[in-house]
């Protein structure tokens, strides 16, 4: 691995990470209430379990800045028990509960957003898990060569770049339903 993919890979899992924590902080009563919905931990229990998840969070961001490999670890565990959540609930036919991931479309202002349990939520996390793992499977000092200051510019920009079509995918993904609506009723009436 190159030392430009590495720290890409690292700065993108952190901005995923900072920017959900950012999210749930800035409303913890929302987050506390979608994390209820889950019904993985007892009601009496929720509170604090949110709040160790809110920790977990917090530390993964600053492990992915100081500590790359442990924070990757930390991040696609985190990554796999939503992605297990999710999977409890859509066995249960829990799938009209809100994920918890709609951060993107409350910043535009729609703040009653819900994105719905899916199964390609659960493909998206595994995903970013297996990303986030290869922080540890290949440190920074195992890469070809030693980066400098371009290649932490380049890594950055691109991790940016890549976090932003993260967001437009999520949003797609989100609208999934209504998008198939919209192409089965064009399909129908001939227009496509």
């Amino acid at each position: 691995m190159t030392p430009i993919l590495y720290i890409m890979i690292q700065a993108f899992v952190t901005l995923l990470f900072a920017a959900a924590l950012l999210h749930k902080l800035a409303d913890i009563r929302q987050f506390i209430t979608v994390f209820r919905d889950y019904r993985i931990v007892p009601q009496t229990g929720t509170k604090a379990a949110a709040y160790m998840v809110l920790l977990a969070e917090g530390v993964a961001v600053l492990l992915l800045i100081i500590r790359p490999a442990e924070g990757g670890i930390l991040a696609a565990s985190l990554l796999s028990a939503y992605a297990l959540g999710m999977g409890v609930n859509i066995m249960r036919g829990r799938v009209y509960i809100d994920c918890g991931c709609h951060w993107q479309m409350q910043r535009q202002g729609q703040k009653n957003a819900k994105h719905m349990l899916s199964l390609n939520l659960i493909f998206r996390n595994m995903g970013l898990a297996v990303l986030a793992l290869t922080l540890y499977l290949t440190p920074l000092y195992l890469t070809i060569a030693p980066p400098i200051g371009a290649d932490y510019l380049l890594a950055v920009s691109a991790a940016i770049f890549f976090f932003t079509a993260y967001m437009v995918a999520d949003i797609l993904i989100m609208q999934a339903r209504v998008i198939r609506q919209y192409f089965g009723r064009q399909y129908k009436q001939g227009a496509l």
